[in-house]
Parts: structure tokens; sequence; C-alpha cells
């Protein structure tokens, strides 16, 4: 299928979501890549809580390749549906670049399960006609 730039779908805000993970104590590693497939801009970031935990620190960092975008995190005891959201600072990435979710401080209830989600908007490719 080919695109053009007469395609509605080209600048409208998209967005995917990483699956549901738990908090409990870790050390900062990686733990869920998606690889996206044209070059995009990652305007929003939040945070939704699934289930209620205790706890002081639940952090996450998003970053496309190795730039960070975003750190976001729930602090102390959190209800079920709490939404936090934060800042994504402005980057603009190539297709193929992997967005990464980075486990930073954790120091909560492993019950404690949250969902994380960006928005994004995909930038035009010149060889898109």
């Amino acid at each position: 299928m080919t695109r053009s730039y007469s395609d509605p779908s080209y600048g409208a805000k998209k967005q995917n979501r990483f699956g549901i993970w738990s908090c409990g104590t870790r050390s900062a590693a990686t733990v869920e890549s998606i690889s996206m497939m044209s070059p995009f801009e990652i305007t929003d970031v939040s945070m939704k809580a699934i289930a209620a935990g205790s706890g002081s620190t639940c952090e996450w960092i998003l970053k496309a390749g190795t730039t960070v975008i975003s750190t976001i995190s729930f602090a102390t005891n959190v209800t079920a549906d709490t939404v936090v959201n934060a800042t994504a600072t402005s980057y603009q990435a190539d297709a193929d670049t992997l967005v990464n979710l980075v486990s930073g401080t954790q120091i909560a209830d492993p019950a404690q399960t949250f969902e994380l989600s960006f928005e994004y908007v995909e930038r035009f490719v010149e060889s898109d006609t």
C-alpha cells in the first residue's frame, strides 16, 4: 500500500500502549520495546494504575532509542484508575527507532500494576508521494 500526503492519517495523533507492568523492587532495565515503523514525534505520555498498591515510588522512563523522552512516576499509595500525565520532551525520531520502557526507582508494592501509553504523530517521509 502506498501512502500520500493526502492520506488523512498523516499528522493525526495516534496512541500506543505498553503492556501491564508491576511496580515492585527492581533495578533499572528496559522492560519492553515498541518498534515504530515511520518517523515520529511523541507528544504526550500517561500512566494509569490498573491495581492499587502501597509503597513510596514507582518510576518509569520512556526513551526513543537512547534519548529520554519522559520520566513518569506514582508516589505513595495509589488507587486503581489513577492517571498521571507527564510532559514529553520534543524529539523527532527516525523510522525503526525503538520506543523503550525503562524501569527507574522501584520501591513499591508489586501488587501495584499500571499501563503506560504515549501519543505520537507520524512525520512526513520524502519518499512518500
